[in-house]
């Protein structure tokens, strides 16, 4: 575990976020559940989470806020030249690096797969279900 945080720090991507709201018996909610886990996110994934909310499902996500992390949206941070990513997934790897995070877990396969498993300025990009699956994050 990283020295700098006395937990895991976890960012989570608009999808994982919108997938944890919609249903009360999502996998992603385990991400609140684990043990040393910080889940981190920030304003802009926050908004974009909200587009596509309505009635319980924004009041789950509205729930869950308020037991994560949030980080300032920030451009201080510039990506490695060789990072290819949409501008609209651009904010979202720049915040999880200015947050430290020690992961960004991502269901964006289109646009991050080609990152997954790698690990950039310390974040380490991956999706859900590799993260959940790790023995050492069990609950």
């Amino acid at each position: 575990m990283p020295e700098r945080y006395s937990s895991l720090r976890v960012f989570l991507d608009t999808n994982i976020l919108i997938s944890a709201s919609i249903s009360p018996t999502s996998r992603f909610l385990d991400f609140w559940r684990l043990r040393a886990v910080t889940v981190v996110m920030s304003p802009y994934v926050a908004r974009e989470a909200r587009k596509h909310l309505t009635g319980e499902a924004l009041y789950r996500f509205e729930l869950l806020l308020l037991q994560m992390e949030e980080v300032r949206d920030t451009g201080l941070v510039v990506l490695p030249s060789n990072i290819d990513l949409v501008e609209k997934d651009r904010p979202v790897l720049i915040a999880a690096l200015a947050a430290r995070a020690d992961y960004l877990i991502t269901g964006d396969k289109a646009h991050f797969g080609q990152l997954y498993g790698t690990s950039i300025d310390g974040t380490t990009i991956l999706p859900p279900r590799t993260f959940l699956d790790q023995e050492e994050y069990r609950l």
